[in-house]
């Protein structure tokens, strides 16, 4: 008898789910590729390309997904993984048919619904968010009042990439968020019946990436983000991402509370991204995707540590944790060079895109390792969260001033020409609490130092 053939089922296998999908494949496997909605937003939809998988499918209902995964021939299905964020609820709801594949604890919910995440954290004695989560602007502002101040976070339950994100400065500002965002499609396909309104932890943000195997967390990757807060949008927008030491201040207070928040979180299996700011109390979980961190992240860390979060999550799909094992035992990881991811910004004028972006960066910043730009004849729009960004790129050097003293250059040329358009539709002045050139280069000096 022929044994079955490893398969590996990759639900919306966008973003950083499209590397993984290649190092699934290139063992060999048989891999099979999951759309978990036609309704999600465009920038999802044309990621899915059924020629780069074994076998597709477009998911309509559970019952007819599972009999289609069923009825493959041949197979033994070793794993069901989310490849982005649309597909980490699928993913977790089709583990369940599938008694042989490792599975997160819990309802799904509270790793992809971020009232039920925090309800959860409470639950379990985790610090957490103070929020209300609700369909009603008027409860949101009596809220406000009698449980929070300003400036208060209006932005959906259950998207990503700070789509939908409001920085809320007074009352008007909540009823414009509602306005825009309650019962709107929200990028991943989910209309925002509710909205979630939060407290504003005021301090530094963090990103750190795991996996997750046998119940175990290694921390593969620490982050600290730079963001802008920009008072003409109300968004606040990512300015960029310093890769950073295992060891620190800031990480040694960070390591076990995200550790204590996978747990709380039934994190058991596979990868995550998990969003934390350190402010007078502590650390605060802001979210987490039961994912691997999107875009170029998980390359960034290859870059940073010559381990790719991509291969340790292949390795516990099909390969029993081994190198998962050995890299535990590690206890930490080293940084071979420094590694910055930086978000490109527009706050200058929408149109269509007359002049490449890539090519101009690439000639003036000799630091650029990996990058991802919109291409002439694209829509340019003002930034005000990952989506309407322009592109973004990772920049590596042994010497971490030279990448610094790039980034000041690439600040320069957006205040400047760096994005040229033919049929303007909207002139804009910069308008950012951190974005003009002169607060850009005190913020680099101070990271610098």
């Amino acid at each position: 008898m022929v044994p079955a053939r490893e398969a590996v089922v990759i639900v919306d296998p966008f973003s950083s789910g499209a590397p993984f999908t290649e190092e699934v494949r290139d063992t060999g496997c048989f891999v099979i590729g999951i759309l978990s909605s036609q309704i999600m937003d465009e920038c999802w939809l044309k990621q899915f390309r059924p020629e780069l998988y074994d076998a597709s499918y477009e998911h309509c209902n559970i019952e007819d997904t599972v009999a289609f995964l069923r009825n493959l021939p041949g197979l033994h299905i070793s794993a069901i993984m989310p490849g982005s964020e649309p597909g980490v609820e699928l993913a977790e709801t089709l583990r369940e048919y599938f008694p042989d594949v490792e599975r997160n604890l819990g309802s799904s919910s509270m790793r992809r619904h971020k009232a039920s995440m925090h309800a959860q954290l409470r639950k379990k004695g985790v610090r957490a968010m103070n929020e209300i989560c609700t369909g009603d602007v008027e409860e949101a502002i009596e809220w406000i009042a009698a449980s929070s101040s300003y400036p208060i976070i209006v932005k959906p339950p259950q998207s990503g990439g700070s789509d939908g994100l409001f920085f809320c400065h007074s009352d008007a500002d909540i009823r414009n968020a509602f306005e825009k965002e309650l019962n709107e499609k929200n990028f991943v396909g989910i209309v925002n019946t509710k909205l979630l309104v939060q407290q504003f932890l005021d301090g530094p943000e963090y990103v750190v990436d795991a996996v997750s195997y046998e119940g175990k967390h290694l921390v593969l990757g620490m982050w600290k983000y730079s963001k802008a807060k920009n008072t003409e949008t109300k968004a606040i927008t990512y300015e960029y991402s310093d890769f950073l030491p295992y060891s620190g201040e800031a990480q040694d207070k960070i390591i076990p509370y995200v550790k204590e928040a996978l747990d709380a979180l039934g994190i058991n299996f596979g990868a995550s991204h998990s969003e934390v700011i350190i402010d007078k109390d502590g650390p605060c979980l802001v979210e987490t995707g039961a994912r691997l961190h999107g875009g170029l992240g998980p390359r960034c860390i290859q870059l940073a540590t010559g381990v790719d979060p991509s291969t340790v999550l292949t390795d516990i799909c099909l390969f029993g944790g081994r190198l998962f094992k050995g890299l535990y035992k590690q206890n930490g990881y080293n940084i071979k060079e420094h590694v910055v991811f930086t978000d490109l910004a527009n706050f200058k004028v929408e149109g269509i895109l007359d002049k490449c972006i890539e090519e101009r960066l690439k000639e003036e910043m000799s630091t650029i390792r990996l990058i991802k730009t919109l291409q002439v004849g694209d829509h340019l729009k003002i930034t005000r969260d990952m989506i309407t960004s322009p592109g973004y790129f990772a920049q590596s050097h042994i010497n971490k001033e030279v990448i610094w003293e790039e980034m000041r250059r690439l600040r320069k040329m957006e205040a400047d020409d760096l994005y040229i358009v033919r049929d303007p539709v909207e002139e804009h002045t910069i308008n950012s609490d951190k974005i003009t050139v002169v607060e850009l280069e005190e913020t680099l000096d101070a990271a610098a130092a």
